[in-house]
This record gives C-alpha cells, sequence and structure tokens, in this order.
C-alpha cells in the first residue's frame, strides 16, 4: 500500500500541477480506498468525503454516488447499520438519477 499511496500522490500532484480536476479527485478516492482497506476509516472518510465534494463541484455525478456508496460501506463495516442503510439508500437513488443500474445494485 506505501508504494500504491506514494504512486497516487505524485499523480495527483501532477493532475493539480495542469489543473487537471478529475484526476486529482480521483486519486483523492483512490487514497481514501486504500485507507479504508488498511482499516484507517477516519482518514478513509476525509479523503473520500473531500474527493466528493470536489466531484459534486465538477459535476459528476457519478464518482460523487460512488463515493457516498464508500462511505455506506464504511459505516456497515463500523456495525453503523441505520447511517449505512441511509447512505447507501442515497447512493442508489444517485445511480438511478443518472441511469447507472449496476451502481444501484450494488447498493
Amino acid at each position: 500500500h506505501s508504494e500504491a499511496k506514494e504512486m497516487i500522490n505524485n499523480a495527483m500532484i501532477q493532475f493539480q500541477q495542469i489543473d487537471n480536476r478529475l484526476g486529482a479527485a480521483r486519486c483523492l478516492e483512490k487514497l481514501g480506498d486504500i485507507a479504508y482497506m488498511e482499516n484507517n476509516n477516519s482518514k478513509a472518510k476525509e479523503m473520500l468525503n473531500n474527493a466528493m465534494i470536489q466531484f459534486q463541484h465538477i459535476g459528476d455525478r457519478l464518482e460523487a454516488a460512488r463515493c457516498l456508496r464508500s462511505f455506506g460501506d464504511i459505516a456497515r463495516m463500523e456495525n453503523n447499520h441505520s447511517e449505512a442503510k441511509e447512505m447507501l439508500n442515497n447512493a442508489m437513488t444517485q445511480f438511478q438519477q443518472i441511469g447507472d443500474r449496476l451502481g444501484a445494485a450494488q447498493c
């Protein structure tokens, strides 16, 4: 994971230098995924929240919905079932609104 984090951080810096907000946001999302895999849920939430905000500013509803689904997964793993249910329902609604049947089904 450490090598992956280093590479993704470097990519994020390069995306920021060329003002590619989508690429930088995707890097944040991936760093959040890695933190989640490392059981560092607070760091994962922070990264995913930042990524989700950036996706929303860019207007990328699909990636924002994916972040929300990841939040639901984290809440589920933390046994916070009511929060997980709420987040996954919200993510499912967003996936349905953009026509992503697979994303909705995964929720």
